[in-house]
């Protein structure tokens, strides 16, 4: 039997865990050539014994908190890159695993399309990021997002992209940085207004709308 102390640790592993899930973005990548995309989560396994990544994208699911050495990490939290190494790592292993396992003589453009809005430090980390990512295969980044990108309500994100590769005939690879399920953003903002709640000791309002 599990005593208090077993049960305290497994609640906070397991509300760890939600919270990643919550606030991890939904990573697709699209291959130009082919037409192809996959998607995977925004999510990395790191063993702090070994000091390195055990696990990425959907392969992080199954990740249930028994391991003491083992951290469920989500580097780009609500559209913002918190853990750039994490991220690049994550890049990179997602554009060699779909779209390209070798170094190309003529170098391709890149574009990053990220739903939620960020900041300018944050758009220079995406670019930076993806660029290391390809491993010199990509000659630029166009950045696509709530944050830079003009659209009218009734087009999606998807056909902004589909134009965009229109224009540009030499893009390589497209990464989309969303979200398939909002209310987890949703309940990661709740809770960060909670916790913030609490540290100042303030009461938190509630308001009927």
């Amino acid at each position: 039997m599990r005593n208090e102390k077993d049960n305290r640790e497994l609640n906070m592993y397991s509300n760890s865990i939600k919270k990643a899930l919550d606030e991890c973005a939904d990573i697709r990548i699209l291959n130009p050539k082919t037409g192809e995309t996959h998607e995977e989560k925004g999510l990395v396994i790191y063993n702090s014994k070994a000091e390195k990544l055990v696990a990425l994208g959907n392969e992080c699911l199954s990740f249930d908190g028994t391991n003491p050495d083992l951290k469920l990490v989500a580097p780009i939290v609500r559209g913002e890159i918190i853990d750039y190494v994490c991220t690049e790592q994550l890049f990179s292993w997602m554009y060699h695993k779909y779209v390209c396992k070798k170094h190309l003589f003529i170098k391709k453009s890149v574009l990053i399309c990220v739903d939620e809005p960020v900041s300018p430090i944050n758009i220079r980390a995406y670019e930076d990021a993806i660029i290391l990512a390809g491993g010199g295969n990509f000659k630029d980044v166009q950045f696509m997002g709530a944050s830079v990108t003009q659209r009218s309500d009734s087009m999606t994100w998807d056909e902004c992209i589909e134009k965009a590769l229109e224009n540009r005939k030499d893009t390589g690879c497209v990464l989309r940085v969303t979200k398939n399920n909002p209310s987890g953003y949703a309940r990661s903002f709740y809770q960060e207004y909670l916790d913030s709640c609490k540290r100042w000791n303030v009461v938190p309002e509630e308001k009927d709308y």
